[in-house]
């Protein structure tokens, strides 16, 4: 009995502990104490990379309830900045901080467990530092804890070969795009760290981003293999390039394992090279394509080029790199690529006396356009919605998704149709509700040449559900209506309550220069007598949705002068609001179209330029990560006679471990951008 006591004491004092934990789910601050609920964040700091999307943890301590609290994020820096706000049961971010607008969000289905983190998006370097968790709805002392953010950057080493030095080769590894700064060595295949030539050198740019560079002579070994290794004790990262440096007794052709991917209309390089990077300048360089027959696509002999026996359909399309022939670089430039291009192409130096004398590079060339969304009527309460793209190459597929980026499920099947170039066109419908943005994207893409295209659509409100029920008003969108030239467009026009206006006189008209007669709908059918011949064939109205009380006109390839305000008036209803105004935003946009137009340095310089743009857009140059890159200049600028904008502006990228590059163009007011990404082939970076 004396040893029973106190396990019975032990146990009753188990089960007192456990109950009290078990209760804890359900909010009740008086049971807590004076200590009530707090508000944790981790003990340690969140360490992310630049670009990747990254979890703020903080939670509630006990896991209470908070989908009815206020909660505050906010930064400590210079000033405090709202990062975001969430209260009444949604998010609240009108004084949001513009850099922080559209990549921060909350976990609102965890919300009930007490889980308030945020999630940030496409973090950047200027995001690191000290974020508040505040929830002041708490009555608790413990109402807010700081999560320390800490950002760092990254970028695979590049090897080159910079020469020969006695009976050593000279390797040359640089990496930059780094934050904080970091360590570089040189290591042989069996992890030795080689003695380098000397310290590294180490330069800081205007981002505050390091790059690092280090050289080391190297002899020959059994395997000639060598590693470069970068790293960053800190963000506890670290990146390696292996280099295989051939034998001194024997230079071979070498070109790349992957095929070329080009668009129709790029300027693109088929990469060749000599390894090691001898001097190619007095060597003979023939470009040949394989295919039915051999044809001559360039050739470079006697220290020129020499193309008397060149195919046609690549006459004033081919060039080398003269300056670097002496590096080695024997690639070819084929500018204005079409589909017929395709194939395989060999690069065959017939002077060396080597055995790997040539290689052959794989072409695979695609075609894209840009998806055109347009408004095909109405069903039942929804709105259909035709998406069509024309020009594609191989067949592409297509979706429709919401703002959330949810696949809908389409009317259907796509419709394919193949014309007589072997252009593949797509169109697809799907009818859509009324949801909380109203927005809704075609996404076009192919796989085998990685390239997608989006298109998004906003579809104006039609119903105000603040009308009453006793008075039949006109109403129309509270925003304007975006369309970009060439599109077909709704102008949303509607009776609330839904009354049928089969038998009411419908007129449309422009107010602005000068008032213009639209369409008119009167005795139950158009009487467009009267009309602008400027909309002449291009309006109509949905007579099936005139029962509904639906008065919306239809206006097809709309152009920039059809911009301005558009009256909507039913002159025999006795309400006092009888009309309403839709104004009209016209914009124009274009695909940017990308090219390589030569190196400098070690670096490519890569041009961008989109023309038939309204109004004026922006332009900008981002790596894979979606950093932006500092541009050779600003962009350069021109308006045609039609008052359409063509931006132009150049970039030089250095190798990294993608070589992707995207140019992006964009127009904040009619809410359009266009992205065009290109490849570089590694073998067009030259040390």
């Amino acid at each position: 009995m004396e040893r029973t006591c106190p396990l019975l004491l032990l146990l009753s004092t188990l089960v007192y502990c456990s109950l009290g934990q078990s209760g804890a789910g359900i909010y009740d601050e008086d049971s807590f104490g004076s200590s009530g609920v707090q508000v944790v964040g981790p003990a340690d700091q969140v360490v992310a990379l630049a670009g990747d999307d990254i979890i703020l943890p903080c939670s509630l301590k006990p896991s209470v309830n908070a989908e009815d609290m206020v909660v505050e994020w906010t930064r400590s820096n210079l000033r405090k900045e709202n990062v975001h706000l969430y209260s009444d049961g949604r998010d609240s971010n009108v004084e949001q901080v513009p850099s922080y607008s559209g990549r921060t969000s909350m976990f609102n289905e965890e919300l009930k467990n007490g889980n308030v983190s945020l999630k940030l998006t496409r973090v950047t370097l200027s995001d690191a530092g000290s974020y508040m968790c505040f929830i002041p709805t708490l009555t608790s002392q413990v109402k807010e804890t700081t999560v320390q953010l800490f950002v760092g950057a990254v970028s695979q080493p590049v090897i080159s070969i910079d020469g020969t030095k006695d009976w050593g080769v000279v390797l040359r590894c640089e990496s930059g795009g780094w934050f904080p700064e970091p360590e570089m060595e040189w290591l042989d295949s069996s992890g030795t760290i080689l003695p380098a030539d000397g310290p590294p050198e180490r330069h800081r740019d205007s981002e505050g981003l390091y790059t690092v560079r280090r050289h080391v002579t190297v002899n020959q070994t059994d395997t000639n293999r060598f590693t470069c290794r970068v790293q960053q004790q800190e963000i506890n990262h670290m990146k390696e390039t292996e280099i295989h440096v051939p034998g001194s007794s024997e230079v071979q052709v070498v070109g790349p394992a992957d095929p070329v991917v080009a668009l129709a209309g790029d300027d693109i390089i088929l990469p060749c090279s000599l390894k090691p990077n001898v001097n190619a300048e007095n060597m003979v360089v023939r470009w040949t394509r394989l295919n039915l027959k051999s044809e001559v696509v360039h050739r470079y002999s006697d220290g020129r080029d020499s193309n008397v026996d060149q195919s046609p359909s690549y006459r004033n399309r081919t060039s080398v790199f003269n300056e670097e022939l002496k590096n080695g670089n024997v690639s070819l430039k084929l500018t204005r690529v079409t589909l017929s291009d395709a194939g395989s192409y060999r690069c065959f130096i017939p002077t060396l006396t080597s055995q790997v004398k040539e290689t052959t590079v794989q072409l695979f060339v695609g075609a894209v356009s840009q998806p055109v969304i347009s408004i095909d009527g109405t069903k039942d309460w929804g709105v259909v919605l035709k998406c069509e793209s024309g020009g594609w190459f191989p067949e592409p597929e297509m979706e429709w998704l919401d703002s959330s980026g949810t696949i809908l499920p389409a009317d259907g099947p796509p419709e394919r149709h193949r014309d007589s170039e072997g252009l593949y066109t797509v169109r697809r419908h799907v009818t859509v509700n009324q949801t909380d943005t109203n927005r809704f994207t075609c996404r076009v893409q192919q796989q085998e040449i990685n390239h997608m295209k989006e298109t998004e659509i906003h579809v104006p409100d039609i119903y105000d559900d603040d009308i009453g029920s006793s008075e039949v008003q006109v109403v129309g969108p509270a925003d304007p209506v975006v369309a970009l030239a060439g599109d077909d467009i709704i102008l949303p026009c509607s009776l609330k309550p839904s009354v049928n206006a089969e038998d009411m006189v419908v007129e449309w008209t422009r107010l602005n220069p000068k008032a213009e007669v639209v369409h008119l709908y009167r005795d139950g059918r158009d009487s467009n007598k009267d009309q602008s011949p400027s909309y002449r064939g291009r309006t109509s109205m949905f007579h099936e949705e005139l029962k509904n009380g639906n008065v919306s006109l239809k206006l097809t390839r709309v152009t920039l002068s059809d911009a301005g305000s558009y009256k909507c008036f039913i002159k025999t209803l006795t309400s006092q609001v009888n009309e309403t105004t839709i104004q009209l935003l016209v914009g124009a946009v274009s695909q940017p179209v990308t090219s390589i137009i030569g190196t400098k340095g070690g670096g490519v310089v890569l041009k961008c330029e989109s023309g038939g743009w309204f109004p004026e857009p922006e332009m900008e140059w981002l790596d894979s990560s979606g950093t932006i890159l500092p541009a050779d200049g600003p962009p350069e600028r021109h308006r045609d006679s039609e008052g359409l904008y063509t931006v132009r502006r150049h970039v030089t990228v250095n190798q990294t471990d993608t070589n992707r590059f995207t140019c992006r163009v964009q127009q904040q007011e009619i809410n359009h951008m266009k992205e065009t990404e290109i490849h570089v082939p590694g073998e067009v970076f030259i040390g």
